[in-house]
């Protein structure tokens, strides 16, 4: 069973649901029901989840991708420098300002007319409403109690043409966070605004709800100096 709980965006002056984690589960919850499900002892499999990091850490760095059968694959994504270069051959690492770790979740047909859907969730989903716990005083009586349980909030972030610029800063984060999203422009693009009317190319926005950002871009005005950031707002 998983839990929803209505959420109002400021952004889209919209009501909607979102998703609510209501407990954070370790490696060593998940050795302890793993260890339920077979014959491995909880040492073996925790020995096996301490050193899994490390192994994916080095294939990765080796230039491969990473399946976990039934949960999906990891693989590596670059963000470059904001100005690109004009010839193939002036290309080179030093481009590179930062790496992530990207996950692409494994999927699989249903027996309702193929439909795909992520292996990790189940299907069909069971969902109840989870009511908002009233805030509690903080003091020091209460500093060993479970915390309210927190919503998931997703906020994407897409340029309206990916080869006039990108955008990076999406993603899923706690309800109430505050994300920082940047646009970039390609050589021979500006950037314009977002879709909330922002001019700034970098803006904060507060994870409220699920939301979309669209950055728009533009072609540079002839004899214009190409690959402006928009940073006029």
């Amino acid at each position: 069973m998983a839990f929803f709980r209505e959420r109002f965006s400021k952004l889209t002056q919209k009501w909607t649901v979102s998703s609510v984690s209501i407990s954070q589960y370790n490696s060593k919850r998940l050795a302890k029901d793993i260890e339920k499900e077979g014959t491995v002892s909880y040492t073996d499999i925790m020995a096996v989840l301490t050193a899994l990091p490390t192994v994916m850490r080095r294939y990765l760095a080796e230039g491969h991708t990473v399946k976990l059968d039934g949960i999906g694959t990891f693989f590596l994504a670059v963000q470059c420098t904001k100005t690109g270069v004009a010839n193939k051959e002036d290309i080179s690492a030093e481009q590179i300002t930062n790496v992530k770790v990207q996950f692409r979740p494994e999927v699989e047909a249903s027996g309702r007319k193929g439909k795909r859907h992520n292996t990790l969730v189940e299907d069909p989903m069971e969902w109840h409403y989870l009511a908002a716990e009233p805030k509690k005083p903080t003091d020091d009586s209460e500093a060993g109690e479970t915390p309210t349980p927190t919503a998931n909030v997703t906020i994407n972030a897409v340029p309206n043409d990916a080869t006039m610029g990108s955008v990076s800063g999406g993603g899923t984060y706690v309800q109430g966070a505050s994300v920082t999203l940047t646009a970039t422009a390609n050589s021979g693009y500006h950037f314009v605004q977002w879709s909330n009317g922002r001019t700034t190319a970098s803006i904060t926005v507060t994870a409220e709800a699920d939301a979309t950002l669209t950055a728009t871009f533009a072609a540079d005005n002839p004899g214009g100096n190409g690959g402006d950031n928009g940073m006029d707002g």
